[in-house]
């Protein structure tokens, strides 16, 4: 299994939405994958899906964008 670490590249394949009230429905038409998320999970896969990030960019970007403190945010 790969280890999850600071400089660590995350990305999310070519995936369709399906918005319903508080949550998202994420497929993988290649997978066949899916996943269901909250608002926040939500939020993280678009970011992921705009460009590949390290881990340490995507929780700052997290902690920033919900007001955490980095060690919450992680």
């Amino acid at each position: 299994m790969p280890e999850l670490n600071e400089r660590t590249v995350l990305y999310t394949p070519l995936m369709t939405a399906i918005q319903r009230t508080g949550w998202t429905l994420w497929v993988d038409g290649d997978g066949p994958n899916w996943i269901s998320t909250d608002e926040r999970g939500t939020w993280l896969l678009q970011t992921l899906s705009a460009s590949p990030l390290a881990f340490s960019q995507l929780v700052s970007c997290y902690a920033e964008q919900d007001g955490l403190e980095i060690g919450k945010a992680w």
